[in-house]
């Protein structure tokens, strides 16, 4: 299946970074990004659209990694 946006969480204890890939393979994002629910919603949010297609890697995805997979869980 290909995707509109890859999204790529390297989360740490007090700040992440996502970079985010288009079905291209280009980079449209790097950013450096709180650990905080709200700072993940308005990250996905940004590319989370009614027709987009979009895949969340966390490369942690248990201990500081569980509130970036539940926050993309819940986004859909």
């Amino acid at each position: 299946m290909a995707y509109d946006f890859v999204i790529g969480v390297d989360v740490g204890k007090y700040f992440h970074h996502a970079c985010v890939l288009d079905s291209q393979g280009r980079q449209v994002l790097s950013k450096r990004i709180n650990q905080h629910e709200g700072s993940l919603r308005k990250l996905f949010g940004k590319f989370l659209t009614d027709d987009a297609s979009v895949l969340v890697i966390v490369d942690q995805p248990n201990n500081i990694g569980r509130l970036t997979v539940a926050v993309a869980q819940d986004m859909g």
